[in-house]
C-alpha cells in the first residue's frame, strides 16, 4: 500500500506568485491501468534490484469508469470543474472563469 501511495498520487506542490496572480501546481501521477500498476516497485535492493508489484500480487484491469454526456437545453455542453483550495475564496475565481468564459 506504501509503494502505490508513493508511485500513484496527486498531490498539490504549492504555488507560484506571479504579476498575475497565485498559481497552483500540481504533481499529478495518478495511475489508472492495470498495466502501469504492475511496473510499481515494491521494493528496491542496495543494489538496484527491484521487486515489481506484478511480482507479488495479481492485478486486474477490471475497473470501468463511466462515460459522461452533458447536455444542456439539448444541446451537447462540456462540463467544468472549479474548486478553491482552503485559502482561496471562490467570489474572485467565480468571477474570473465568468470573465473567461465570456
Amino acid at each position: 500500500a506504501a509503494a502505490i501511495s508513493r508511485y500513484s498520487t496527486n498531490v498539490s506542490a504549492g504555488q507560484i506568485r506571479t504579476t498575475a496572480g497565485l498559481i497552483s501546481v500540481r504533481v499529478e501521477n495518478q495511475k489508472y491501468r492495470g498495466n502501469e500498476f504492475r511496473r510499481i516497485p515494491v521494493k528496491v535492493g542496495a543494489n538496484g534490484a527491484k521487486v515489481l508489484l506484478q511480482d507479488v500480487a495479481e492485478i486486474k484491469d477490471a475497473f470501468v469508469e463511466g462515460e459522461f454526456y452533458f447536455r444542456l437545453n439539448g444541446i451537447n455542453a462540456a462540463y467544468l470543474s472549479v474548486r478553491a483550495t482552503n485559502d482561496q475564496n471562490m467570489v474572485p475565481i467565480a468571477n474570473t472563469i465568468h470573465s473567461y468564459i465570456e
